[in-house]
């Protein structure tokens, strides 16, 4: 990607219609969707496409993620290229083959 990278924000650097980036300023920008108000700015990366520049922000949130709740048994399933799925148990299943068996 041709971007560039601002890897620590400033303090209220969101506005209605525009950013404060460090040493560039306050932007402007046509805004896709609102800024989430419980998390805070973390990076931007400016980047450049063919169609314009764009602007993506990761942001940072206080909550924690629960862990995955244990169950009494759990299945790992791969999609793979010789075979159709290939299960964590070792059961390896074939591709289906709708259109040989619609042809007879």
């Amino acid at each position: 990607m041709r971007s560039f990278v601002f890897p620590a924000m400033l303090k209220n650097c969101l506005g209605c219609g525009r950013f404060k980036l460090p040493q560039l300023g306050w932007i402007k920008l046509k805004q896709s969707r609102l800024y989430p108000e419980e998390m805070v700015a973390k990076q931007a990366r400016i980047v450049k496409k063919t169609s314009g520049y764009y602007l993506m922000i990761t942001f940072t949130s206080s909550e924690s993620v629960p862990d995955n709740p244990v169950g009494k048994r759990s299945l790992g399933i791969d999609a793979g290229i010789e075979f159709f799925v290939a299960t964590s148990t070792g059961k390896l299943i074939k591709f289906p083959k709708f259109l040989l068996s619609s042809l007879r």
